[in-house]
């Protein structure tokens, strides 16, 4: 609310004294004064809640439109009211779907959404309801996904793919995308919480992998809304939907061939997926790992281990594991048969939303390289 109103307020501000400068005569700017800015300065003043400031300001606006032509011949003005206007409209719609009074408001604000939404605030505030919206039903289920594929399609011709950075530089590993936005070269960082945006704008001469326009074909219809980038080597990389990252992560750590070098970033994958098997399949492989390497540095490392991992623990009723000897003891891995999980297949995966968006990058990957091929009915050992 503080945000929204100090928002208003400048652009308030900047309309009306723009339309001051461009009345001539002092008798005007007295009219104007009193019948405009008064108005709005009491609206303002009065501290109302946001919906009912917004509606209060748009019909205070449609007012003084009115007015303002009669006293400022300059076109460039009556655009910057029809501007406002414009804002105050969008913010409204915004609020509407935040605090609906009815069902049909809410759909009715969907609606527009999917019409009019082209701004990545829209998008944010799309996704955050979705999480938890004041109705539900089909309907506005399938209104939500197709708001939100409407305004992703809107926002993709913003970003320009032009690469990616590999922080970890070794392969393989996810990586950040990197493009031109806005006239800048920057990373895009979308985020697994919220799907929110962030960019870091980087130097002209900064380096990193650059595709050419046969390897951007190839990646499909990468759209940085939506998308991640996943690279098995710096000549092999797909992009996959932010949704299906969890069940992407699943299958890739099927394969124990997969990364068998890196049991660190097998364990970073797993954490993300939330299982609780694959997560220990993973930590056990990192501690056996620093057995060999390392020793001294396991129960340091477990600690903290156990500090990013106890809450995944806590979410399915179990504790984590007070030390290493007590988690390697309660590892399935250690005793009793081993258990079948199951993953999707990869059929599973190209045919159902939202991993239809797996592109021809990944599935040539997949002809080329066998060893990442399930077996028939897809599981995972555990």
């Amino acid at each position: 609310m503080k945000s929204n109103l100090g928002s208003m307020k400048r652009e308030l501000n900047s309309v009306l004294q723009k339309t001051h400068q461009s009345i001539s005569s002092s008798e005007k700017q007295s009219v104007f004064q009193e019948s405009v800015v008064a108005p709005f300065e009491k609206i303002v003043e009065d501290n109302q809640p946001e919906r009912k400031m917004l509606g209060l300001l748009i019909s205070e606006v449609n007012s003084s439109s009115k007015i303002v032509r009669k006293l400022s011949k300059c076109e460039d003005i009556n655009s910057e009211w029809r501007e406002f206007r414009r804002i105050l409209r969008k913010k409204e719609r915004r609020v509407l779907l935040v605090e609906p009074s009815t069902e049909e408001e809410f759909k009715a604000t969907l609606k527009w959404l999917f019409a009019l939404g082209n701004e990545e605030e829209d998008l944010v505030l799309i996704r955050k309801v979705k999480r938890n919206p004041p109705y539900f039903s089909k309907e506005i289920q399938s209104l939500f996904e197709d708001v939100e594929e409407a305004i992703i399609k809107r926002l993709k011709p913003l970003f320009q793919l032009l690469g990616h950075d590999n922080p970890l530089d070794e392969y393989p590993a996810p990586v950040i995308p990197i493009g031109r936005y806005q006239g800048e070269v920057v990373a895009v960082y979308l985020d697994s919480k919220n799907f929110s945006l962030s960019y870091l704008t980087l130097d002209l001469d900064v380096e990193y992998v650059k595709y050419d326009e046969q390897f951007k074909q190839n990646l499909g219809e990468f759209n940085y809304c939506r998308d991640r980038l996943f690279a098995f080597s710096e000549n092999e990389v797909f992009s996959y939907p932010l949704a299906a990252e969890k069940d992407l992560f699943s299958w890739l750590l099927i394969d124990k061939n997969f990364s068998q070098d890196n049991p660190f970033l097998r364990r970073s994958l797993a954490k993300v997926t939330e299982n609780i098997d694959i997560i220990r399949q993973e930590l056990t492989g990192c501690i056996n790992y620093l057995k060999l390497k390392s020793p001294d540095m396991i129960p340091s490392w477990y600690k903290i281990e156990k500090e990013k991992l106890s809450l995944i623990w806590q979410r399915n009723g179990l504790e984590f594991p007070s030390d290493v000897d007590e988690f390697m003891a309660s590892s399935p891995l250690e005793e009793g048969p081993l258990e079948v999980l199951e993953v999707p297949s990869l059929k599973q995966l190209a045919d159902n939303s939202p991993f239809a968006h797996f592109n021809p990058s990944f599935q040539n990957f997949q002809q080329q390289n066998q060893n990442y091929s399930l077996l028939p009915g897809g599981g995972f050992l555990s």
